[in-house]
């Protein structure tokens, strides 16, 4: 055989493929119609034709673990012995030329059944249930036959009529194309199938942004999630693929205001597909190279901005609540140095704000201190933390022989969006030394526009920092990052001496000795990726959008007598209630009727609809849209829910 330089150039060979490729996934394997919706001809395949004199020759065009494209090549007179097909199905299609099919039966001795004849654009089809025949050119010139096997032909039986013998012959190609310009192997099939159904949501995306809900009780009679023995063909597991992706919950559509987090940032996309590709660890620069230096230069760039000096450092958390968890890790052993080690042997309390995220109650529980030693402080009538109560607290535990620890202010809370004053906390932070840590989770990428940032004024004074990127970046899930201002304590928390690991370089560079996985993903490339595509100047524009969509809703809100606001300015949280049927009652209807998803909250005794306007690629009439799809959904089903 021989095998094409994948240098050669070679006409159509894209056109090929995406033929067979469509093939592969067709249904109703309608042969000669693709082809002819792909124009595979004989101007299509002529470059690839390779006569020989003494017999036919086979060309591969494209080979998987499930399909075979071959083209054949025949002088004239030249035909094939009687032959099965290895129990494998064949698609015959006669680019040029007339041959005759001779077909026999498929049991010994091979008794001759019929003659058909086929000629240039006719197809025929065989499997070893039908027989086994021979082709044979009779057009008196050079003829061209494509033939496609599922799956692939590697031996059949040849069938010798002058003795009834029959033997095993190990089919090889006399050319193959396979690998030009478009190489086959598992993998790229993979990409063309994950291609393949990206277009698939987008194109479903359009016409059903709401993907048709599926009741818990029924989705094991509705999809075939089961694993068994036997593994799917390609075919069938293609379209359970299909099937699964279309039935999830579709969170970047434009109907979709459920979460923190939603819409898509492509070039992110881009670096979250390559750093799946390229599988690296985070923890030594030996495993992840090039990959360290894009993390530090994001961390480098984050700390800059919000104003830490040179002793800062970070990490990529696995998420919000982990940044969180890592804050209080910290502040415990910047109080208690020893309690690392021998445990926690004071009564260490935590204050947050009865708004904050619920994980600041579980990683207490998780480092040990308990979730009764977290003070959850009182709010204002915007929902933000009283500076008066924080203090009170402080000094209560302090007469109570208690050692306050650890601060949490958090920048966006989970429902009404709000920013505790950070200037103001750290001020009674460093008065009675304690740590404090900004949870950014949700609304702490402000600091990238100039013209909100002004909401996390004193982040710079904070131990520590953290925000997450995919949301309101757009980043995929999920995109966490941490950084303190200190970098001896993140250190002292976290690196541990592992000589099977860390055998070269500088510690700086080991990131593993600064964060609390040891294998950890790489979530930095998605934001680098994202980053370098648009500029600050474009993570600024992608905030700020979104501030613009929640003041959209709420000029919406307050200019129709039907809604009743509950949510304030700057924020990208617009809580409303709606002609005063139950927030839950509303919320829960739409999502089971499949017309959008959105969520409710409470905020004190009130519990209303809470609009995130966090998907920074919807656009104004979105907006609109929601609310419309909203006042229709009411009127239509005429609820009377109040």
């Amino acid at each position: 055989m021989l095998e094409i330089e994948k240098t050669e150039t070679i006409c159509n060979k894209k056109q090929i493929d995406d033929f067979f490729d469509e093939f592969c996934k067709s249904k109703d394997r309608n042969y000669a119609g693709l082809l002819a919706k792909h124009g595979i001809n004989e101007e299509a395949l002529i470059s690839y034709a390779r006569w020989a004199p003494n017999r036919y020759q086979r060309v591969c065009l494209n080979r998987t673990n499930n399909m075979e494209l071959v083209l054949l090549c025949w002088n004239k007179g030249q035909g094939t012995p009687v032959h099965n097909h290895d129990g494998k199905e064949c698609w015959v299609h006669v680019v040029k030329g007339d041959f005759e099919d001779h077909l026999y039966t498929s049991d010994l001795p091979k008794t001759f059944i019929e003659t058909r004849y086929v000629s240039a654009g006719e197809s025929t089809y065989m499997t070893d249930e039908i027989g086994s025949h021979s082709l044979h050119n009779v057009s008196g010139e050079l003829a061209l036959t494509l033939h496609c096997y599922a799956k692939p032909i590697d031996e059949c039986e040849v069938y010798d009529a002058d003795t009834s013998n029959v033997e095993i012959k190990y089919m090889e190609y006399d050319y193959d194309f396979s690998g030009c310009s478009s190489p086959k192997n598992e993998m790229i099939e993979t990409l063309s199938d994950f291609v393949s159904l990206s277009k698939d949501l987008l194109e479903d995306e359009v016409e059903n942004p709401i993907s048709t809900r599926i009741p818990v009780d029924e989705l094991a009679q509705t999809i075939d999630i089961s694993l068994t023995d036997e593994p799917l063909d390609e075919i069938k597991y293609y379209e359970l693929l299909k099937e699964v992706v279309l039935a999830t919950p579709k969170t970047s559509s434009n109907l979709f205001f459920n979460q923190l987090f939603g819409g898509r940032k492509s070039k992110a996309i881009l670096g979250e597909l390559l750093s799946v590709m390229l599988n690296n660890s985070m923890y030594t620069y030996k495993v992840a190279g090039v990959q360290v230096g894009i993390e530090k230069e994001i961390l480098n760039q984050v700390i800059t901005k919000i104003g830490y000096g040179e002793d800062a450092a970070g990490t990529f958390p696995a998420g919000g609540s982990m940044s969180n968890f890592m804050g209080m890790v910290m502040a415990r052993d910047r109080k208690d140095e020893q309690g690392k080690n021998r445990g926690v042997a004071s009564k260490l309390i935590a204050y947050t704000s009865i708004e904050s995220h619920y994980s600041i109650e579980k990683n207490a529980a998780f480092i040990g201190i308990g979730r009764d030693q977290v003070r959850k402080v009182p709010v204002d009538d915007k929902g933000k933390m009283r500076m008066d109560k924080l203090e009170a607290m402080i000094l209560e535990d302090i007469n109570k022989g208690n050692t306050p620890f650890y601060i949490n202010a958090t920048a966006g809370t989970t429902v009404l969006g709000v920013f505790d004053p950070i200037k103001e906390m750290a001020v009674i932070a460093s008065k009675y030394n304690v740590w404090l840590h900004v949870d950014g989770a949700y609304a702490g990428a402000v600091f990238f526009s100039d013209k909100y940032k002004y909401l996390l004024d004193g982040v710079n004074d904070s131990d520590s920092f953290s925000f997450n990127a995919h949301k309101m970046l757009g980043t995929p899930l999920s995109t966490s990052i941490f950084v303190a201002n200190e970098k001896k304590y993140l250190y002292s928390s976290f690196s541990n001496s592992a000589d099977y690991l860390y055998q070269t370089d500088h510690d700086d560079y080991n990131l593993g000795k600064s964060s609390f996985q040891c294998g950890r993903r790489n979530d930095a490339l998605k934001m680098w990726t994202l980053w370098k595509s648009v500029g600050t100047k474009g993570l600024e524009n992608i905030v700020d959008h979104q501030f613009y969509l929640a003041d959209v809703a709420r000029e919406y809100v307050k200019n129709h007598p039907d809604y009743e606001l509950y949510s304030f300015e700057d924020s990208v949280s617009v809580c409303f209630n709606y002609k005063g049927i139950s927030a839950n009652k509303v919320c829960t209807q739409l999502y089971e009727n499949d017309e959008l998803m959105v969520g409710f909250g409470t905020f004190g005794e009130t519990e209303f609809i809470r609009l995130v306007t966090i998907n920074s690629t919807n656009k104004k009439e979105d907006i609109l849209n929601f609310f419309k799809v909203l006042e229709n959904a009411m009127t239509s089903n005429a609820l009377g829910l109040n």
